[in-house]
């Protein structure tokens, strides 16, 4: 009787192994399932994963991750600060100068300045001149350089002063420099005509270092930069006043007996100071003469 009960129990286990594996089977045979949840779905599941069932390791869709770019777009602003640019317009100047000004009104070569005046004009005149040295300084340096930049001086003489190209002559029969039928008088003859015995020595030498002028010359057609004219270098703006009071105003300074006459009527009128800027090579002569 037991036998037969472990028979029968044993008999159950087949079929029942048997109905499964049936049931298994149509699953794993049917075309698809809508819907699948509870046990059936756990079911479906585990065949799914179970190496051991054939048909369980189906082909798994290949999932590729496509990375997500982002683009940062970076916008720098960059700042350009303003050139400030100032320009200096110098100012007209009205005062008394040597250099008359120019037909340009565009160049500083056309105003007037003051010896020694320091200003931003003078530093604009020099820088268009070309001067190596700016320091603002109308000196004897600019002044130079200014007097060629206008023609040098005997044109710049000429122009102010028309009346110096007139030509007065030193005799009374129509003579001119350089004519051979009248010899002129050297400087040496009228210094002694003019000038005491005890000053010669001196006028000599003041003609000496502020013209080159020499014992044996004849004339002088020397012009500065200050505009100061001959042997004794006589200063153009003043040249009509002295001449008139020294009784030599129908002469130009370029005149030699004129120029030496109204030197000597300076001399012994007011002093030796109107040669003072040649005193350092004149100084040391002797004179009877107050210095």
């Amino acid at each position: 009787m037991w036998y037969d009960l472990r028979s029968r129990i044993k008999v159950l286990t087949y079929i029942s192994a048997a109905v499964l594996l049936a049931y298994v089977g149509y699953l794993a045979g049917s075309p698809s399932i809508e819907t699948a949840e509870g046990p059936v779905a756990q079911l479906a599941e585990q065949r799914t994963l179970n190496p051991q069932v054939v048909g369980s390791s189906p082909t798994r869709p290949t999932i590729t991750f496509v990375p997500t770019t982002t683009t940062t777009t970076t916008t720098t602003t960059i700042v350009v600060p303003r050139t400030t640019t100032t320009i200096v317009v110098p100012r007209t100047t009205t005062t008394t100068s040597t250099v008359p000004p120019s037909r340009s009104t565009n160049s500083m070569t056309g105003q007037q300045y003051r010896y020694f005046e320091r200003s931003q004009e003078v530093t604009a005149l020099q820088m268009e001149l070309g001067m190596r040295s700016v320091d603002g300084v109308y000196g004897p340096k600019t002044r130079k350089a200014h007097v060629e930049s206008l023609g040098g001086p005997h044109t710049l003489l000429l122009q102010n002063y028309p009346e110096f190209g007139q030509s007065l002559t030193p005799c009374s029969h129509e003579c001119l420099p350089g004519d051979g039928h009248y010899e002129l008088p050297t400087l040496g003859e009228l210094i002694n005509e003019y000038f005491e015995p005890e000053d010669r020595a001196l006028a000599h030498q003041i003609a000496f270092c502020e013209s080159s002028g020499q014992t044996h010359h004849v004339g002088s057609d020397v012009v500065s930069d200050a505009l100061a004219v001959g042997w004794f270098q006589h200063l153009a703006k003043y040249w009509a006043e002295r001449s008139e009071r020294a009784g030599w105003g129908d002469y130009h300074p370029f005149h030699g007996r004129a120029n030496v006459a109204v030197a000597a009527w300076l001399f012994y009128e007011s002093g030796v100071h109107h040669w003072n800027p040649s005193k350092s090579c004149w100084g040391g002569t002797a004179s009877g003469q107050t210095l």
